[in-house]
């Protein structure tokens, strides 16, 4: 007999653990099949529900509000276990955070209960606010900003949230440990059952069959079942739905244009989607035309800005992103200035939700674009980011600005100019014209960051990688901190990550040291000098050649990816299929 357990992770890291364990386990419990999933409750329930009907469970494992909501969505024969956290957990966020002031714990009963026992045991005065329900998350948040409270210690739900209110968040983890311990515990339950069970969907195959794009949906508009193609992409699930409610009969996802049929019978309903056209087919030729989207470093980087630069800038950016005047972020290299631009897409509330990336520092394709009435100069509703237009010569300078008025450019569509330099250089007198006229945002470096701003950044880093991975780092030496402050990290905030992401990656130890430090900045420029200093055909060819070990020739193909990614060593990891860890140990050989 079979018995199936799912373990829902709130995050990446307790998903990680979860799998190792079950591993180890696996030969003392081989009547017992695992399954993982990666969901927290603020994502979309629907998605939950498709995951926890996938199969008939016997058994799932949670942690903290996820397991409260699986117990909500859950048949009622179904038993759900809480991971919950330990007293070892939560002295170590506490330590990790140890630096934060004006800092509240903000959580579902699961877990304040546990904090509240612990912190008066150990005398430590940190508050806690106890969220009853999703209803009142909200009036907890409004109140720890009311009360003056800059960070929190929270779990995935809360953390997902709290951006809304320019909360800065600590992520509380379950250590290996207690997740171990309740793996194991939900075996020796699963010892004692007796049930077996097989899940039947006939109609599935012969829907999927005649139609590539479905849903359907019960009585409650509760998914019953969709198509395989709207399984493997959730966004496109959620567009649907929305369609639906909202009673609308097309939407876009994707840059895709898609009409919705609606049939119904004795109360559910069927939506078979039907693909009618794609937005920027033609500009697809165009090498010029990148386009910023959401990404891993997405998120990262708007917690960063709001860190560094505050709320009073993001309310200025919010109100220039709405009007139809033309931006300019002005600042140096590495400071993520993509990102802004990112979020000015978001304001816009365009129906093709990214911007496009326009590189003018060739000439010819600038000209290219202007004369070709199928490019996006001459589209609507786009976010466009022109880099490197103060390179671009006076005459072109001017020509562009011509036919920006002539076609109406700025009224079709939302201009951001992206300069990138320092604030001290200043403008050229040519571009007095221009900047007369539009939103400037000067962007500060990451120089010029106060050293609580510094300290939290760091913070948010180290716990961002703890709960990606499966490595507990529980905080940066007070010389390491010293020598953050005083470099002056001349690729920004670029090589403060790069910086720190090699020291934890590499470090032996729980607590970053400067030793960790100095290394990872090494490593830092010598990549960005890898990928900004590129060799010629021929002296890659004679490299090639005189690679003489398996070894050196892995690291090279490391190194000719890496340069591909620009840098990016995640991407590159995950492209090669490797850790992070061991892509760093090849890296390092080259030193």
């Amino acid at each position: 007999m079979v018995l199936n357990m799912l373990i829902v992770s709130p995050y990446e890291g307790m998903q990680i653990y979860a799998e190792q364990i079950c591993k180890e386990i696996q030969e003392n419990y081989a009547h017992v099949h695992f399954f993982f999933a990666l969901f927290d409750r603020h994502e979309n329930e629907l998605e939950l529900e498709k995951i926890i009907n996938k199969r008939k469970y016997d058994l799932i494992v949670s942690r903290g509000g996820t397991a409260a909501l699986v117990r909500e969505k859950a048949q009622s024969n179904v038993k759900v276990i809480d991971v919950g956290i330990s007293q070892y957990d939560i002295l170590q966020i506490v330590h990790s955070a140890s630096r934060l002031r004006d800092l509240v714990f903000v959580g579902f009963p699961e877990l304040t209960k546990m904090v509240e026992k612990i912190m008066n045991e150990f005398q430590i005065s940190i508050p806690t606010y106890t969220i009853q329900s999703n209803t009142n998350l909200a009036t907890l948040l409004a109140k720890a900003k009311k009360n003056s409270y800059k960070s929190i210690i929270c779990d995935a739900t809360v953390e997902a949230y709290a951006k809304e209110y320019n909360l800065n968040t600590v992520f509380l983890v379950s250590s290996r440990e207690t997740i171990r311990t309740c793996i194991v515990q939900a075996c020796k339950i699963l010892d004692a059952k007796h049930e077996a069970s097989t899940k039947l969907q006939m109609y599935a195959h012969f829907l999927n069959a005649t139609n590539s794009f479905f849903v359907l949906l019960d009585p409650k508009n509760n998914v019953l079942e969709m198509s395989s193609k709207i399984k493997q992409d959730s966004g496109l699930l959620a567009k649907t739905k929305r369609a639906f409610t909202q009673q609308k009969a097309h939407f876009t996802y994707k840059n895709d244009y898609y009409e919705v049929k609606l049939s119904k019978f004795n109360g559910f309903s069927f939506l078979a989607l039907n693909k009618i056209k794609t937005w920027y087919e033609t500009n697809k030729e165009h090498p010029a035309v990148e386009y910023i989207e959401e990404n891993e470093k997405s998120e990262m980087f708007e917690d960063i800005h709001r860190i560094a630069y505050g709320s009073a800038f993001f309310n200025e950016l919010k109100s220039y992103s709405q009007d139809s005047i033309p931006i300019l972020l002005i600042g140096e290299k590495g400071l993520g200035k993509n990102y802004f631009a990112l979020q000015i897409s978001k304001q816009r509330y365009y129906k093709k939700n990214k911007a496009v990336l326009l590189d003018f520092s060739d000439q010819i394709l600038f000209k290219k674009l202007i004369s070709e009435e199928n490019s996006v100069f001459y589209d609507t509703d786009n976010v466009l980011v022109l880099h490197n237009f103060n390179k671009l010569p006076f005459s072109t300078q001017k020509e562009f600005l011509n036919f920006s008025n002539t076609t109406k450019l700025t009224r079709r569509n939302k201009l951001v100019f992206v300069f990138e330099q320092s604030i001290e250089v200043g403008v050229k007198k040519e571009l007095h014209q221009l900047i007369e006229q539009i939103h400037i945002l000067p962007i500060e470096p990451l120089r010029n960051i106060i050293g609580e701003s510094i300290a939290l950044i760091a913070t948010k880093l180290l716990n961002n990688y703890v709960k990606h991975n499966a490595k507990t780092i529980t905080g940066i030496s007070d010389l390491a901190f010293d020598f953050i402050l005083n470099q002056q990290w001349e690729e920004n905030f670029v090589q403060f990550i790069d910086a720190l992401d090699t020291a934890i990656a590499s470090t032996n130890n729980a607590e970053i040291g400067i030793l960790d430090l100095q290394e990872g900045l090494a490593h830092s420029r010598k990549t960005n000098y890898l990928y900004t200093h590129p060799s010629s055909e021929k002296q890659v060819q004679t490299n090639q050649l005189s690679l003489n070990t398996l070894r050196e020739q892995t690291r090279q193909i490391i190194l000719n990816t890496l340069f591909q990614n620009n840098g990016n060593k995640a991407k590159t990891a995950r492209q090669l299929q490797i850790s992070r860890a061991t892509l760093w140990r090849y890296l390092k050989e080259g030193k």
